[in-house]
Order: C-alpha cells, then sequence, then structure tokens
C-alpha cells in the first residue's frame, strides 16, 4: 500500500467502537474498494485456483486485513485477533455486529 493514498484514507476511517459499526462498515468499505480488496474482503469474490492468480487474492485478503486492523479499537481486538486474513476479520465483526443490529435495530 505504500505509494497511494490508502494509509490517509485509513486514518480518516471513524474507529470501531461497540455504538458505530455502521458509520465503520461503510467508510471501511469505501477505503476497501479504493485499495481494490472489498471483493475479496465481503468474500464476493473467492480465492482462485491459478497459483499467480492466488497471490494476487492473498495480497488483497493482506491489505484487507490491514485495513480493517487498523481502524478498530483495541477493545474491538477480541473479535479479529485470531484472524489470519481480512476475509476472516470482515466475517468476525460482521458476526458480532450484524447479529446485535438486527436485533436491536442498533449496534
Amino acid at each position: 500500500m505504500a505509494g497511494d493514498p490508502t494509509g490517509s484514507l485509513i486514518a480518516s476511517i471513524p474507529k470501531l467502537n461497540a455504538h458505530n459499526y455502521q458509520d465503520w462498515k461503510f467508510a471501511v468499505q469505501m477505503v476497501m474498494r479504493r485499495a481494490g480488496c472489498y471483493g475479496v474482503a465481503t468474500g464476493t469474490e473467492e480465492r482462485p485456483t491459478t497459483r499467480e492468480k492466488q497471490e494476487r487474492w492473498d495480497l488483497q485478503a493482506e491489505n484487507a486485513l490491514t485495513i480493517i486492523g487498523l481502524s478498530i479499537e483495541p477493545d474491538q481486538y477480541e473479535y479479529i485477533r485470531d484472524a489470519k486474513t481480512g476475509p476472516a476479520a470482515w466475517a468476525a465483526l460482521r458476526a458480532v455486529y450484524e447479529k446485535n443490529y438486527a436485533q436491536t435495530g442498533s449496534p
């Protein structure tokens, strides 16, 4: 991600806490789209079977993990600490917060 504006975009994301999931999610999606890793992170782009394409996908998954990890408050680390990829971290946070949002209408 060196040499592109992703770093400054990450800094503009409100850090995820227990009360702002929907706003955080929107901002992170915008940054991941700009970084080219949104489809990988959200699971809409599955890991390819060819080695060359796998390397590209793995790099995008790593970028997504970095964006997610740098845009959450430390008290949220427990949800993604074991995630090895961006898709795993995205799914972990989604499991926590989408469930809460569906049940209560707020994070």
